[in-house]
């Protein structure tokens, strides 16, 4: 009887492991698959995230030429002026620089040919009152609705203002003009868009003209756009010359974010 009893226990014991093996494994099936499907749905949003990562990286290429690309450009050139070399390829000679890190000087001269062009169609002269808000509408304009600066006179650019606190009021100072200018000669070679910004890629270099010393003539030296290192000396000016010595020039990003529809200066960045 005993050895029954204790038979039939050893039966009921064995069962119970085998009915507990099976729980374990029909558990870890189902866990295993779970955990599976786990791992193939995070793959999968993964990979759409790369996807759409990727997608939006190459971007949309645009027209050089096109009204967008040229209009926010423009707004960014500076121009060479007879009255002060500190402006003379500002971006070019700083590399990288972003819309924070623009001199305060910089922002009222863009600010000034930004209030010359769209509210005196080009042609701002000498004596003009421009209201302070005017000029802080400008400045946003170019740098973002948050951008910030200092009203102040700004007369080293041409056109050139003096400010009065009393008044906030910019009064104009203009008076362009001399000859044997330098000059910039520039090309937007890319432009792409994305989902969020306008990036643009630009060749320049610097063009001294100056009288010859051994033949009385005018003749052009050309530097890099930073005015650091003379490329070549021409005996007159030449058509394409971004072309003949692009290989020579270095390449400049500018950056320009989307908000609400409107794109803002962003960054200048040297690539080479």
């Amino acid at each position: 009887m005993e050895e029954k009893k204790k038979s039939s226990k050893e039966k009921t014991v064995v069962i119970v492991i085998l009915i507990l093996i099976i729980l374990g494994l029909a558990g870890y099936i189902v866990y295993d698959k779970d955990l599976l499907g786990l791992k193939e749905k995070a793959a999968s949003e993964e990979q759409k995230e790369d996807n759409s990562e990727t997608q939006e990286e190459q971007g949309t290429a645009l027209s050089v030429t096109d009204t967008t690309v040229t209009d926010l450009m423009n707004q960014m050139n500076i121009s060479t002026t007879t009255d002060t070399k500190k402006m003379d390829g500002y971006f070019y000679r700083k590399g990288n620089c972003t819309s924070s890190e623009v001199d305060n000087y910089i922002k009222l001269y863009l600010g000034m040919k930004y209030i010359e062009k769209h509210e005196y169609n080009g042609n701002l002269e000498n004596g003009t009152k421009i209201e302070r808000e005017t000029m802080s509408n400008a400045i946003k304009s170019i740098f973002g609705p948050t951008a910030t600066y200092t009203d102040a006179s700004a007369t080293d650019a041409c056109p050139g203002a003096t400010y009065d606190n009393a008044s906030q009021t910019y009064t104009v100072v203009s008076g362009c003009g001399g000859t044997l200018i330098p000059y910039y000669e520039k090309e937007v070679v890319k432009a792409v868009q994305y989902s969020d910004r306008i990036e643009t890629e630009e060749k320049a270099l610097y063009a001294v003209p100056e009288m010859s010393d051994e033949t009385s003539e005018v003749q052009l030296k050309l530097y890099t756009a930073d005015q650091e290192t003379l490329l070549d000396t021409l005996s007159s000016e030449e058509k394409d010359i971004i072309t003949k010595y692009q290989d020579k020039l270095s390449t400049y990003k500018y950056t320009f974010k989307e908000e609400d529809g409107k794109y803002y200066f962003d960054s200048v960045e040297l690539m080479q």
